[in-house]
């Protein structure tokens, strides 16, 4: 009995699939190339990868809060294994920091009613920063920013389709023909969020945090190297960034994760990104709406072909509207690249959405349901049995 539970278990963890044992993809919690030996159809999603999904979701959801309010997410899927022992040592090397927010003062200072927010976060046992990007508080707001063909700012009015933001990309970036458009909704938000968080997710990177380690870690180390005690006070590198958004935030935080791909390969960080060593970009993004024209899809791809470290995933719920805007007929269409899995109609089971052959986005999965008949309630959740929540609290259980 103990084997039969546990081959399938180590064979989630360790390939793309459990099969034969298990016909189930690991997608969210294996390599990157993963995703690219998934058959045609529907995969279902392994356990590992939907209970990361509810850690991401965790981690998103917090983003909605105030910075007095904000509570560190769970650092890693395991995280609830390590907190079984109740030992000072465990929590500190598994502890999430929050270290830049929308709310400092640097940042807060643009920030209105109603607006989204963001917060990044450090964990030091693994290494990695989080970026969570939230959504504006009502969906509402969300999908009439997206049904609109035209948008204008205080002296400004954009059509429908723009080029991609200075603020983010370089020009050397954008230099092929035709240039790569996106819906003019998220310009604003990119220049000042996604700008803003950019420069804090690379400043971090070149400075990394400080984290105080435990007097057994201290110990530990002194011992093993058994010439002088470390310090108790040592900056940790970072080897992955995560980013996670929703909604408004999810476009963000797709625009961003370009950037900063582009940023780390091309040692913007006026020369010190070509000494560190590669750094993984995964970004993990709930109920994203169409970003980009076929120009910006087809640059996304090429970006990610080339990318050994960029890996791009969106979930979409079962029934989520606004994945299907802005609509088609603008020209907009999801990125092969951003690969979907889609959470089906009863939400504790999810399905990775390879591409078929012939088009840009998967009929199988959120397209198999009619505009007509999504919901907005749907783009809340559950993800992994967590629901998104305007206040930040975390609810979880399905419908």
């Amino acid at each position: 009995m103990l084997l039969t539970v546990t081959v399938p278990f180590l064979l989630s963890i360790t390939s793309c699939f459990a099969a034969p044992i298990s016909n189930v993809a690991s997608v969210l919690t294996s390599s990157a190339s993963c995703f690219q030996q998934l058959p045609l159809g529907r995969t279902p999603l392994s356990r590992n990868d939907m209970a990361e999904l509810g850690r991401l979701a965790i981690a998103v959801n917090s983003a909605y809060s105030h910075h007095d309010k904000l509570q560190p997410h769970p650092p890693h899927l395991f995280v609830d294994q390590t907190r079984r022992h109740d030992h000072r040592h465990d929590r500190s090397r598994h502890a999430t920091v929050i270290v830049r927010s929308s709310d400092d003062a640097k940042y807060g200072q643009a920030l209105h009613e109603g607006d989204m927010r963001w917060y990044i976060s450090h964990t030091p046992s693994t290494h990695t920063l989080t970026l969570a990007l939230s959504s504006l508080p009502n969906v509402d707001d969300l999908l009439e920013l997206l049904a609109s063909v035209y948008i204008r700012t205080s002296n400004t009015t954009f059509d429908t389709l723009v080029p991609l933001p200075l603020s983010l990309f370089p020009l050397t970036a954008l230099s092929s023909s035709p240039t790569p458009l996106i819906h003019s909704s998220y310009i604003s938000p990119s220049q000042l969020h996604g700008s803003q968080a950019l420069e804090a997710l690379l400043d971090l990177v070149e400075n990394p945090p400080v984290s105080v380690d435990s007097a057994g870690d201290v110990l530990r180390r002194y011992v093993k190297s058994l010439v002088s005690p470390s310090s108790q006070v040592q900056p940790y590198s970072i080897k992955r960034i995560e980013i996670v958004g929703h909604g408004l935030g999810s476009a963000v935080g797709l625009l961003v994760a370009l950037a900063l791909d582009i940023g780390l390969s091309n040692g913007r960080m006026e020369g010190t990104a070509g000494s560190l060593p590669p750094i993984d970009v995964a970004a993990t993004l709930f109920g994203l709406p169409r970003v980009g024209d076929a120009t910006f899809s087809a640059f996304v791809n090429s970006l990610s072909e080339r990318s050994t470290t960029l890996r791009i995933s969106r979930i979409t719920p079962y029934a989520d509207a606004i994945p299907h805007f802005p609509e088609r007929h603008h020209g907009l269409v999801h990125p092969a690249s951003a690969r979907e899995i889609w959470i089906g109609a009863d939400p504790r089971a999810a399905y990775a959405c390879p591409l078929t052959r012939s088009e840009e986005e998967s009929d199988q999965c959120g397209l198999s349901v009619p505009l007509g008949k999504t919901s907005l309630l749907d783009h809340l959740g559950p993800y992994g049995g967590v629901w998104i929540t305007p206040d930040g609290l975390t609810k979880r259980g399905d419908r």
